[in-house]
């Protein structure tokens, strides 16, 4: 009898065991369920139905997603050839885009020669420049030359540069 009783303890320990192991499996899983859905979007029940909503037409949305990207570029128009003329008179072309952010300096020396022969000095969105003064003398002929194009934001800070080949034509 005692046999019987032992084996009816051990035969309930088990069925007590698998239950609470069943009991786990199924509060794992609902945690897992509910720890890894993804959110479910709230949408308010006490707004009109979007009758004022309109869809953008074409035109508009390729004019909204192009203001974005000019935000994202920056335009300069800048002839590399400049000429000086023989009253001294300096013509050349640089043309900093209106939609641009940035404020632009374009300074220009002799390839191969130390100091500059020209400095545009700050040049403002929706601003050009087509004349200017030599700040060196210069020997007559065609000279090869770089253009470093700066660039400041509106604290004047330097945020980057790049450099521009081109020639000046002294006559």
């Amino acid at each position: 009898m005692e046999n019987g009783s032992i084996r009816e303890q051990k035969s309930r320990k088990k069925i007590i065991l698998f239950l609470i192991l069943i009991l786990l499996v199924v509060v794992g899983f609902l945690l897992y369920k509910n720890m890894y859905r993804s959110p479910s979007a709230m949408v308010s029940t006490d707004v009109p139905s979007g009758e004022f909503a309109k869809k953008l037409s074409s035109s508009e949305l390729e004019k909204y997603l192009q203001d974005k990207a000019d935000k994202n570029y920056m335009r300069i128009q800048m002839n590399p050839t400049m000429i000086l003329d023989t009253k001294g008179d300096l013509s050349l072309k640089i043309v900093n885009s209106p939609k641009n952010m940035y404020s632009v300096r374009v300074i220009t020396s002799i390839e191969g020669v130390d100091g500059k022969i020209y400095d545009s000095g700050i040049i403002q969105p929706g601003e050009y420049v087509e004349q200017g003064r030599l700040s060196k003398k210069v020997d007559k002929g065609i000279n090869k030359t770089i253009s470093k194009v700066m660039y400041y934001n509106d604290k004047q800070a330097l945020i980057g540069q790049s450099n521009v080949k081109g020639q000046l034509s002294v006559s």
